[in-house]
């Protein structure tokens, strides 16, 4: 038999500690070199495809068709891959053992399963291989319905060993009578220490102490400190020795490289009293042809146009194939995708007399503490010509965010500009100007609006004294922090009533009037 050797190596490498949700990619690519010929693989032509699912549930397990496997020669290696928190699995012959690698032929089929996004109308791909061919499977949830909630409270980040910890959390609706659920979702509780209570008024609260000698990094993925060798010698030992750094020191660490050749193989061995993991094999020999160009050159370009030459090639071993280019300044190599393809071009705009952009978008000249700010940049220029912004001054906390709204690239101001802690004071009645008289018989409406200089508080306004016959007290909760009394008065007479605005501190504004109903 004859076994191919990939020009260009493509190799994942995984870091999972103790969280498996931290796993850190690590992606690179191995040169080839040319070498003596050695016995390579022949692969008859094959194709497969699962089919996609759209409108699925989120956070739900879903499972792919079968796919026939008949296509292939002989036995490989199958492999699937997809993004942190997925699980993607196969199964092979419609087994139950689930696995992300398995041994297949000819004769079987071959099925995946995974869960689906945690948001709706999110399409999550997993890249499936089987032996030297690649397909994907993609899922899509259900688009969500309305305008989900917001958080409106920014998260306390550290915590000091033996001293309370206290984040109080904050939502926002655009349904003022809406029912919002705060719940902790992945994981479930990173500390022991930690209690999560929700108010149900839109508030909730996540506090604790954490004791002495607890001290931990979580939720820090950990990182390659070491630069990966690129190319290896056909036929040589190929050696690349990993620096991995972890914050957190109790984490137990594995490295895996599922994606790489079988030729090369994860080392873990010791150095010192530590562990040391390193890639290590050998590299087969391969005669290597050099590709050829197969497309037609766009030979002209206009001054301050867009030019665009989508190039192509043919390789004799069909190994993957990189273009590169000597030609003047303002011309790039790109390369994209198209389908599942590789897709280069060459892509530039010749330069011309150039006149300066202007903006469009008027600036959002307001920020509140602990509230997002955002801000849609926009601007125009008489060349059209691409436009880029940068953030030349600001404050820290701003960002200039870059990205897409449909098909369109989206800039954006953005950041959450650090709450001013100020000592705690009592909440009072911003609006209290009701009505002092009423008439039997008629309806009589006063409103009550309190206000409080600690954002963050949660206002409560109660009643204190008893209603004429024919009025009702209602509080409107911490949201709109209002207050209404409101009725039709049965008799005559004259009531003393008197408000209590409250927060969680316990600390309280009365407001006092006499109601005289004639």
């Amino acid at each position: 038999m004859r076994r191919a050797f990939s020009g260009t190596l493509a190799i994942l490498l995984c870091l999972a500690a103790l969280h498996p949700a931290q796993a850190d990619d690590y992606r690179y690519r191995i040169r080839k070199f040319i070498g003596e010929v050695m016995p390579q693989e022949p692969q008859a032509p094959f194709d497969f495809t699962f089919s996609s699912l759209t409108n699925q549930p989120i956070s739900t397990e879903v499972e792919s068709n079968d796919i026939s496997l008949s296509g292939l020669v002989g036995t490989v290696e199958a492999y699937i891959s997809a993004p942190a928190g997925a699980n993607a699995q196969m199964s092979v012959d419609g087994g139950l053992a689930w696995a992300s690698s398995a041994t297949v032929n000819e004769t079987q089929t071959l099925r995946l399963r995974m869960t689906t996004s945690a948001q709706a109308a999110t399409t999550l791909a997993a890249t499936v291989r089987v032996g030297a061919f690649t397909s994907t499977w993609q899922t899509t949830t259900q688009a969500a319905t309305g305008t989900p909630p917001t958080f409106l409270s920014t998260p306390v980040l550290s915590a000091q060993e033996g001293s309370a910890y206290v984040y109080n959390i904050m939502t926002d609706s655009d349904v003022p009578a809406a029912t919002l659920a705060i719940t902790l979702a992945e994981p479930a509780m990173p500390h022991a220490w930690l209690v999560f209570e929700d108010y149900g008024d839109w508030t909730a609260r996540l506090s604790g102490t954490p004791p002495v000698g607890s001290a931990s990094v979580f939720g820090v993925a950990p990182e390659f400190g070491s630069l990966p060798v690129v190319s290896a010698q056909n036929g040589e030992i190929y050696k690349y020795a990993l620096v991995i750094s972890d914050a957190d020191l109790q984490d137990m660490l594995t490295v895996t490289a599922p994606t790489a050749p079988s030729w090369l193989s994860v080392i873990k061995g010791f150095q010192g009293n530590s562990y040391a993991w390193q890639l290590w094999g050998a590299t087969p020999r391969i005669v290597n042809t050099a590709p050829e160009v197969s497309s037609s050159a766009l030979t002209t370009a206009s001054m301050g146009r867009l030019y665009i030459y989508t190039l192509a090639g043919s390789d004799d071993e069909k190994d993957e194939m990189t273009f590169s280019v000597a030609g003047p300044s303002w011309i790039k190599v790109v390369v994209g995708f198209k389908v599942n393809n590789h897709i280069w071009q060459l892509i530039g705009i010749p330069p011309t007399v150039n006149v300066a952009p202007a903006f469009s978008s008027t600036p959002v000249t307001t920020a509140r503490d602990g509230i997002l700010y955002q801000h849609d940049l926009a601007g125009t220029d008489s060349q059209e010509d691409l436009l880029m912004f940068s953030l030349e001054e600001g404050p820290s906390w701003l960002k200039l965010v870059d990205g897409f709204q449909g098909s369109s690239r989206k800039n954006q101001l953005m950041g959450v500009p650090p709450i001013t802690v100020v000592p705690n004071a009592a909440p009072t009645f911003s609006v209290a100007s009701p009505a002092t008289t009423g008439t039997a018989g008629s309806a009589y409406s006063a409103t009550f609006t309190v206000a409080d200089t600690n954002p963050a508080d949660v206002t409560a306004v109660s009643l204190q004294t008893t209603l004429p016959d024919g009025l009702a007290f209602e509080n409107h909760g911490n949201y709109l922090r209002t207050a209404l009394i409101s009725g039709t008065p049965t008799a005559a007479g004259t009531t003393g009533i008197t408000l209590r605005v409250t927060d969680q501190n316990g600390t309280y504004t009365d407001f006092s009037y006499t109601l005289t109903i004639n």
